[in-house]
C-alpha cells in the first residue's frame, strides 16, 4: 500500500467517523480521567453493558481523587457483574499512582502512562490519543479485523509476530492529525461494519481499498489458529449457617476473583461422598460442620478453565475459618449479604440462597444462569 492510499483511507475513515459516530457518554469530554475509567471498563466488554457501570462510576467517582480515596471494597461492589475484576483492582491502584505521584494529572508520556497498573499497550494508546491528541495507534479485535481484511492478510492474526505487523500497519495508517478519532474510526467501523460475520462492505468507506472484499475473502479473514480446549475444575462451596447468619469469607488480593466475596469454597480432584464432606470441608477450613444437604451445582466459564461448583447447605458445629486462599470471614444476615463484592458465579449462589430462604426449593436449577466471564 502506498503513501497516497494510505492518506486516502485516513482521510475517508475521519470522514467517515464524522457522520456514523456512535454516541457514548465518554466521548466528544476534556476529562483524561474519564477516558481511563471507560478504557478500563471497555476490555472485553460490550459498549451497551459499560455505559450504565461507566455513569455509575462517575456519579460516585467524579474524579481521580474521589476514586483513588475509594476503599476496594466499594469499588468492587459498584464494578459487580462487569467480570474481569483484575482491571478495577488495578483502575484503583493506578488512580491511586495519579492521584500521588501526578497531582492527579493523567500522565501524557507514552512509558510513564505504561509503566502504570493495568496500562498495556492498547490502553497506554487509546488514552493518549483520545484525551491528548498524542499520534499513538491502538489495536484491539476490531482493529484488527478491519486491518487483517484491508491488507488480505491470511496469517493467523493471533500469533505474536503477525500482531506486531498489524501493529506497524496500525502505526503506518494512522491520521496524525486526528489520532483519537482516527482510533474510535477504526474500532467503530469493526464494531458496526467490518463485523466478525456478514459484513457490511457496501456501507465501508474503505471497500475500494480492501483486499479481502476485492478477493471475495472477507469470510476467511481474519484467521485463528484453534483455542485449545479448557481444562475443567471442580470445586466445593459450603453455605455454613449460624443461627440466622451464613458464613461468607474474602479472596485474597491478588490473584483471580481477588478482593471479592464468596461462600468458602475448596478444589477437589471428585466431589467426596456425602458423607465425607464434613472431614475434607474441616481439613481445608477448620470448621466442622453437620446436617448438610445439597444446594445446587454451577457450572461456570474463566479464561483459562471452566469450573464446576457443587454447593451443599450446612450448620456449624464449631470451630473458627481459618484458609489460605482468604484474607477476612464474615457472618453476616441474610438482609445484609447484598452489601459485598462477588463473582458472578458467587452470586448466583447468593441470589438463590434468598430465593430458597421464601421458597421450600432446596435445590436451585442454575443451567439458565451460566455465565461465560468471571
Amino acid at each position: 500500500m502506498n503513501d497516497e492510499s494510505r492518506h486516502e483511507i485516513a482521510q475517508a475513515l475521519v470522514r467517515w467517523y464524522d457522520r456514523n459516530k456512535r454516541q457514548m457518554p465518554w466521548r466528544d469530554i476534556d476529562d483524561p480521567y474519564r477516558i481511563v475509567l471507560s478504557e478500563f471498563m471497555l476490555q472485553q466488554t460490550q459498549v451497551d453493558t459499560v455505559i450504565p457501570y461507566f455513569e455509575q462510576f462517575t456519579k460516585e467517582f467524579p474524579t481521580v481523587h474521589d476514586l483513588a480515596n475509594a476503599d476496594l471494597d466499594r469499588v468492587l461492589k459498584l464494578w459487580e457483574g462487569l467480570g474481569y475484576y483484575t482491571r478495577a483492582r488495578n483502575l484503583h491502584k493506578a488512580a491511586r499512582t495519579i492521584a500521588d505521584d501526578h497531582s492527579g494529572k493523567v500522565p501524557q508520556d507514552y512509558h510513564t502512562l505504561k509503566s502504570l497498573p493495568g496500562f498495556g499497550p492498547y490502553t497506554t494508546a487509546a488514552v493518549l490519543s483520545m484525551a491528548y491528541g498524542k499520534p499513538h495507534a491502538v489495536l484491539d479485535g476490531n482493529v484488527i479485523r478491519v486491518l487483517s481484511r484491508l491488507l488480505g492478510m491470511r496469517e493467523h492474526v493471533n500469533l505474536p509476530a503477525v500482531k506486531r505487523k498489524l501493529q506497524g500497519a496500525a502505526d503506518d495508517l494512522l491520521n496524525v492529525d486526528r489520532p483519537g478519532d482516527h482510533n474510535q474510526a477504526m474500532m467503530d467501523l469493526g464494531a458496526t461494519v467490518c463485523r466478525p460475520r456478514k459484513p457490511r462492505c457496501r456501507d465501508c468507506p474503505i471497500s475500494k481499498h480492501c483486499e479481502a472484499n476485492t478477493r471475495g475473502l472477507t469470510d476467511s479473514i481474519p484467521a485463528k489458529t484453534k483455542r485449545k480446549s479448557r481444562p475443567e475444575r471442580i470445586y466445593l462451596a459450603v453455605i455454613v449457617r449460624r443461627e440466622s447468619r451464613s458464613l461468607i469469607s474474602r479472596r485474597k488480593p491478588e490473584g483471580l476473583l481477588g478482593g471479592l466475596w464468596e461462600f468458602p469454597t475448596v478444589e477437589v480432584d471428585s466431589i467426596p461422598k456425602e458423607d465425607a464432606i464434613p472431614e475434607t470441608f474441616k481439613q481445608e477450613t477448620g470448621l466442622k460442620i453437620s446436617s448438610h444437604r445439597p444446594f445446587g451445582t454451577v457450572k461456570h466459564g474463566f479464561t483459562h478453565f471452566s469450573a464446576v461448583v457443587h454447593a451443599f447447605v450446612c450448620e456449624w458445629e464449631s470451630g473458627d475459618p481459618h484458609q489460605e486462599t482468604y484474607d477476612r470471614h464474615e457472618w453476616v444476615t441474610q438482609g445484609d449479604l447484598d452489601k459485598y463484592a462477588y463473582s458472578r458465579i458467587a452470586r448466583q449462589l447468593v441470589d438463590s440462597l434468598v430465593e430458597a430462604a421464601s421458597s421450600p426449593q432446596t435445590f436451585f436449577d442454575f443451567e439458565k444462569h451460566k455465565e461465560q466471564n468471571p
